[in-house]
């Protein structure tokens, strides 16, 4: 789960979060039964306070696209069809998966290499039993930004 948030945008963080987490499970990056890491974990690899991370994962709750139980934590329910907008709707924001480091989010990689790799990526962590906190750590120390 890549998450990256702008605390310049005029969206709460929280709900940055949600929609961002919503759009990757709709899209199937997120599978159903697949576990979101802790309200603790996120928070520490978003640099934000973890009841901000709770106030996202109930929202995914109440949309039902999460369950959330106590011990059990956060796991993905099922893909839920894309809600609609109307003009006066925030767009969700989109994480960036530029290569190079940017200050700004870029627009999603239409790129099939780039997100090959990310499969990967996600898939290794998964065997790995490595959290988001683990894999943000690893790409900082290998110069991604």
């Amino acid at each position: 789960m890549i998450i990256r948030t702008d605390p310049s945008d005029p969206t709460p963080i929280y709900r940055q979060i949600a929609l961002q987490t919503a759009a990757q499970i709709r899209d199937g990056t997120l599978a159903r039964g697949e576990r979101l890491p802790t309200a603790a974990q996120l928070a520490r690899s978003l640099d934000v306070n973890r009841n901000t991370t709770l106030q996202a994962y109930r929202l995914l709750r109440d949309e039902g696209l999460i369950d959330l139980r106590r011990g059990r934590g956060a796991v993905v329910r099922a893909a839920a069809p894309a809600p609609a907008r109307d003009a006066t709707q925030t767009p969700a924001p989109t994480p960036a998966r530029s290569p190079a480091p940017s200050p700004a989010p870029q627009a999603p990689s239409t790129d099939p290499d780039l997100d090959a790799l990310a499969a990967r990526l996600a898939d290794a962590a998964r065997a790995a039993d490595a959290s988001l906190d683990d894999v943000v750590q690893l790409l900082h120390r290998k110069g991604l930004s």
